[in-house]
């Protein structure tokens, strides 16, 4: 697994550099469902809608490009956008838990309800990203008891 975490680091940095955005999330999704492949979460400020044709084939062409026959290790690719409920589900869980860039976590609760069996987090950043309109979200400088705080106090 340290090999291909290399090679989507790789991928990582070519789509920032491309891209010149934020990449929000990048991630390797568990299924409880799933046997030993993994879905693979992407969210960008730069997508034009979510699982649009033209990124998920740029997202393709770069993970090819950067890891051969290791691009065949997911099961499907899913394109969100920043402000998709998802997304910000899965990134207010990910803060109040204080999963950070490079771990792994099992477990992962969006609601009571919904779980992710295994989250690999290769990149993560919602830094001044506003989840609720009537209140700004400033994630810079925290504690991650305070950024948990923040979003528990909704």
């Amino acid at each position: 697994m340290k090999e291909t975490t290399n090679k989507l680091k790789k991928v990582i940095d070519r789509i920032v550099a491309e891209k010149n955005g934020i990449l929000r999330l990048f991630a390797l999704v568990k299924r409880t469902d799933g046997e030993n492949k993994w879905d693979l979460l992407l969210s960008a400020d730069w997508m034009q809608k979510d699982n649009s044709v033209e990124d998920i084939e740029y997202i393709l062409e770069t993970l090819r490009d950067e890891m051969g026959e290791d691009s065949s290790l997911f099961l499907q690719i899913v394109l969100l956008q920043p402000k998709n409920s998802f997304i910000q589900l899965l990134a207010k869980a990910l803060i109040r838990d204080a999963i950070s860039v490079g771990e792994t976590a099992t477990n992962v609760k969006l609601r009571s309800t919904f779980a992710l069996a295994c989250i690999n987090l290769l990149a993560f950043d919602f830094t001044g990203f506003i989840f609720d309109v009537s209140a700004p979200v400033n994630l810079e400088n925290k504690t991650a008891e305070q950024k948990a705080e923040e979003f528990t106090s909704e």
